[in-house]
């Protein structure tokens, strides 16, 4: 299998019949011990994520941060619902993922920074919403 974009080439060694998932990885990191890299001062290690002038090679791209209404910009963005959702925020991102989400998709939780200093974790707070959706 060959994985190419527009400055790399990867030759990776999977056979034909092999299951795999790929996630594109970037330096947009959530994790805590980053925040002093992503400011947008000039001192800064890495540039300021701009989804309006760079989608890194995907097919769309948005600032969750800046979106007054994310269930609207979800459907936006993903009119037919969403196959593979990777989280590391959690929290309310999490919670409109889940009910914009195809039937037999694949979610990827590899952290929660909108918990990590919250003194009570909020949880997930629309399972009915959400399993309704999905038998409708």
């Amino acid at each position: 299998m060959y994985l190419k974009n527009s400055t790399i080439c990867l030759q990776l060694s999977l056979d034909a019949s092999s299951e795999s998932v790929l996630v594109k990885k970037f330096v947009l990191s959530c994790d805590p011990y980053m925040r002093g890299t992503k400011r947008t001062d000039r001192n800064s290690l890495f540039n300021s994520f701009s989804p309006e002038s760079s989608k890194f090679g995907f097919d769309e791209a948005f600032n969750y941060k800046e979106e007054q209404d994310l269930d609207a910009t979800l459907k936006k963005y993903f009119p037919d619902r969403i196959d593979i959702y990777f989280d590391n925020v959690s929290g309310d991102v999490l919670e409109e993922a889940l009910v914009n989400m195809r039937r037999h998709n694949q979610i990827i939780v590899v952290g929660m920074i909108s918990q990590y200093e919250l003194d009570e974790p909020q949880g997930i707070k629309n399972w009915s919403t959400w399993y309704i959706s999905r038998s409708n």
